[in-house]
């Protein structure tokens, strides 16, 4: 026991404790020596009458869980990183000047790689947010007038103008043709342009109006070319943004944000069309409420060309059913055309009927304003 009891003695002589190892590596008198005696050193405030024991070091991790759980209440992410950057700094500190004397390299490493990671994320916000600050300001004005008031903000929407192309055409031209297929989504950016329906102008488009945007206002997504309710030509020279279909589907499909503004934004120009007319305009609510009728068989007959419907497909067709009025009468008979029953249509089973679905004319119970299958066929626009 004694012989134990002196070898115990002798090792602690000959090795100093861990705390004693760590500061005796350090240079003494250099500026390194200093910074640790400032974060390490001990140091007391009396609080209701009683010491409370602290160091800078001690501080900083508890600052850390401070600006962490304060980050939670950060909705924006540049801020929730900036936040997570400022708590991992304070968390490096304490882990590197630990009370216990020596640095938690573990840790210390982990929350270096984090705040890496952070800042990578951080720079690319920055630079996202500079190229946005950079757009035209014909660009900016269409942000303004379309996106911003539907919620999106300025980064997104230079994500949805990155994918979009403009294109410029001359007083006269045709943007599409009514029943001929349209690949595109078009927004007016300047000019004007009107919509003629079997012959009949319905209404004119101006700055902030979309074309060819089928279907996307309640959430139905189909990224293949849809054919065109109506035939839009341009009445002065006009400027449009073009978003080939597919593109921005897959964009609206991978950014929720986008998704809810750009669905807002088509939402609102389909009331302003609703809303607006002129003398030149000739029945125009009639007219509007046939060309519903027409993109909603267009729409049904696009989704159920796979032979099966989906109930989150039935239930985007019902909800536009329900904004643009299209009875059950209407919805039967466009069933009826495609050879589909309204049982497996309602079930998504896809039970067709044996028979081809019957010709326009020889409907049992036609339309007063013709058949959605009368289609006056034309070159498809690029």
């Amino acid at each position: 026991m004694l012989r134990t009891r002196v070898l115990w003695l002798v090792a602690r002589r000959a090795v100093p404790p861990a705390r004693q190892r760590w500061a005796g590596t350090r240079p003494v008198g250099g500026s390194v020596s200093r910074i640790s005696e400032f974060m390490m050193r001990r140091r007391a405030v009396t609080l209701r009458a009683r010491p409370v024991e602290y160091s800078v070091a001690t501080v900083f991790g508890h600052l850390s869980f401070v600006l962490l759980a304060a980050s939670y209440g950060f909705t924006d992410i540049l801020d929730l990183r900036l936040m997570a950057v400022a708590a991992g700094v304070c968390t490096l500190a304490f882990n590197y000047w630990h009370p216990h004397g020596i640095p938690l390299w573990m840790p210390f490493r982990w929350n270096l790689l984090f705040i890496i990671t952070n800042g990578i994320q951080i720079v690319h916000l920055l630079t996202e947010a500079r190229r946005a600050r950079s757009m035209s300001s014909q660009q900016l004005a269409v942000f303004e007038q379309v996106f911003q008031p539907a919620g999106l903000s300025l980064v997104d929407f230079w994500k949805l103008v990155s994918v979009a192309n403009v294109i410029q055409v001359s007083e006269g031209a045709h943007l599409c043709y009514e029943g001929a297929f349209n690949p595109n989504v078009l927004l007016v950016v300047d000019g004007k342009a009107e919509v003629v329906i079997r012959g009949t102008k319905v209404y004119e488009l101006h700055a902030g109006q979309f074309i060819g945007e089928m279907g996307i206002h309640v959430g139905l997504r189909l990224s293949n070319a849809m054919k065109a309710s109506a035939t839009v030509t341009a009445l002065t020279e006009t400027t449009c943004m073009s978003w080939p279909r597919g593109v921005l589907i897959d964009l609206l499909e991978s950014n929720d944000a986008i998704a809810r503004a750009v669905q807002s934004a088509i939402s609102a120009d389909i009331v302003r069309k609703l809303t607006s007319k002129d003398d030149s305009e000739i029945l125009v609510g009639k007219s509007l409420h046939w060309k519903c009728e027409k993109q909603y068989a267009m729409l049904l007959e696009r989704v159920l060309e796979k032979q099966f419907i989906t109930a989150h497909e039935r239930n985007m067709l019902n909800r536009y059913r329900i904004l643009h009025d299209i009875d059950q009468g209407t919805h039967v008979d466009v069933l009826k055309r495609l050879g589909w029953t309204a049982e497996g249509y309602a079930d998504g089973s896809g039970d067709r009927k044996p028979d081809n679905p019957p010709a326009a004319d020889q409907d049992d119970e036609p339309y007063d304003r013709g058949s959605p299958w009368e289609y006056t066929y034309g070159p498809d626009y690029n």
